[in-house]
């Protein structure tokens, strides 16, 4: 190693779509011969990667500028950039108020964030369409994106997340993506299927689908391309390496019986969606600017239920959005209850700058505490039923990491981060897909015996 090879830590914060950004900054990062490292303390330069969808994010995103800032304060030639959706929604405020920072670099700007690392080895790297600005500071341009991709190295991992699309067109009203992230912009088919098969190759087992909403995919290339047509293409590629595919971050209003039968017909494809409702009564959908209704959503869940055998459905609301009264929110309790999803999370509302909803009043935060706590309990007896149900079926199983001499895992029916857990009992190695019986569980967790081999087909 010379003495002038960079040494770059990258401080990950942020969703998983956020995650993959990261994933290609770091194989931009080591193409130009810099060398990655696990902490700050083996740095010369930190990157700081943000989040900037809630509040509650923008502070985990404040409160790690200030301690790169600080890191850099305690040794000479050090260097700090910041990059991510906090640039892109909140740069000239944040230059002004943390001057120390050397850089600021949206995810749309990575080209200009490595130029800044290693000018030379940049230009070397990029060429005249990889370089080319985003039209959006939050929006990689899809060539650079493709040659990143190529570069992206997950060995390890047993599960990828494959972002197919950046950006929304919606404009739900409480909702700051498409300030943060611009209009919405479809990965090419091709540049996908490449990515997918290369994470394969490396040892993935399962690869999760995700966008701001995947059923928009391949509207906006102009050459047919669909997500009805997407899908069976990447679960055949999936298939043939015997892992899961998983799709998150479905959009509700756009479901259509072509999509629900493109599920079912996808190989790979484990049963189990993300169906984000955020709220089930008609006058709070309308105030948030979801342009659906209850009854609408209602058919597709059933729809789903009937279509795809055991699919677990995930849904997540917000409470104490503006026009949420105390009848709207009953509406909610009772719906939810009737519905019975399989996951649910719940969110309190959060006032973002520069939306429509941030313009009215929303519920007192002692209100929207409440009621997010009523959500809860109401999901702890629903999964409470259905964690008891699943004793004694077969299960597939992802097996991830040994704790304590104990295997963990995740059924077909849980997604990492979010989800359960399964605790597994007998043979099996991290990495492998293993098929087992439920013999216990409680809420969030399966216990999980191997089956005999006669059962492993």
């Amino acid at each position: 190693m010379s003495e002038q090879e960079r040494r770059v830590y990258l401080h990950r914060l942020g969703c998983p779509k956020l995650d993959v950004d990261n994933d290609l900054v770091e194989g931009g990062v080591g193409q130009l011969g810099a060398r990655l490292v696990d902490s700050s303390d083996d740095a010369d330069t930190v990157i700081v990667s943000t989040c900037a969808f809630i509040g509650d994010a923008q502070q985990e995103a404040v409160e790690a500028m200030l301690e790169a800032v600080a890191w850099k304060e305690l040794g000479p030639n050090r260097t700090v950039y910041v990059t991510g959706c906090m640039p892109a929604r909140y740069r000239s405020e944040l230059a002004k108020e943390v001057p120390e920072v050397d850089g600021w670099f949206g995810s749309g700007e990575t080209a200009e964030l490595l130029r800044s690392i290693d000018a030379v080895q940049a230009d070397a790297l990029l060429n005249e369409t990889t370089s080319k600005p985003s039209d959006h500071p939050g929006r990689f341009n899809r060539d650079l994106e493709d040659v990143l991709a190529a570069l992206r190295r997950v060995e390890g991992k047993t599960t990828a997340y494959l972002k197919i699309a950046e950006g929304c067109d919606r404009r739900c009203a409480y909702c700051a993506i498409p300030t943060i992230r611009g209009p919405y912009q479809s990965r090419r088919p091709g540049s996908i299927l490449s990515e997918a098969n290369r994470l394969l190759v490396q040892g993935v087992r399962e690869i999760i689908v995700t966008a701001e909403e995947v059923n928009s995919w391949g509207r906006d290339l102009g050459d047919g391309s669909t997500i009805e047509t997407l899908l069976p293409k990447l679960g055949e590629a999936v298939a043939k390496h015997d892992g899961w595919l998983r799709v998150l971050y479905t959009h509700p209003p756009l479901f259509s019986e072509s999509f629900v039968q493109a599920l079912a017909d996808t190989p790979a494809l484990v049963p189990y969606l993300d169906f984000p409702i955020e709220h089930a009564d008609d006058r709070v959908l309308k105030a948030m600017g979801r342009g659906t209704s209850w009854d609408f959503m209602q058919r597709w869940i059933d729809l789903l239920r009937e279509t795809i055998d055991g699919i677990a459905l995930r849904t997540s609301v917000i409470v104490g959005h503006p026009g949420e009264g105390v009848a709207e929110f009953a509406t909610l309790l009772k719906r939810l209850d009737a519905a019975r999803f399989d996951r649910l999370g719940v969110f309190r509302y959060s006032s973002e700058e520069g939306t429509r909803a941030s313009k009215k009043e929303a519920v007192s935060e002692d209100k929207a505490i409440s009621r997010a706590d009523e959500v809860m309990e109401l999901a702890l007896d629903h999964a409470t039923d259905w964690y008891s149900a699943r004793i004694g079926q077969k299960v597939d199983v992802l097996l991830e990491t040994v704790e304590e001499k104990t295997l963990l895992g995740r059924s077909v029916w849980d997604a990492p981060d979010v989800d359960g857990d399964v605790l597994w009992s007998g043979e099996g190695s991290p990495g492998e897909i293993r098929r087992g019986i439920v013999t216990d569980a409680e809420p969030f967790v399966l216990h999980v015996r191997a089956a005999p081999p006669s059962m492993e087909t």
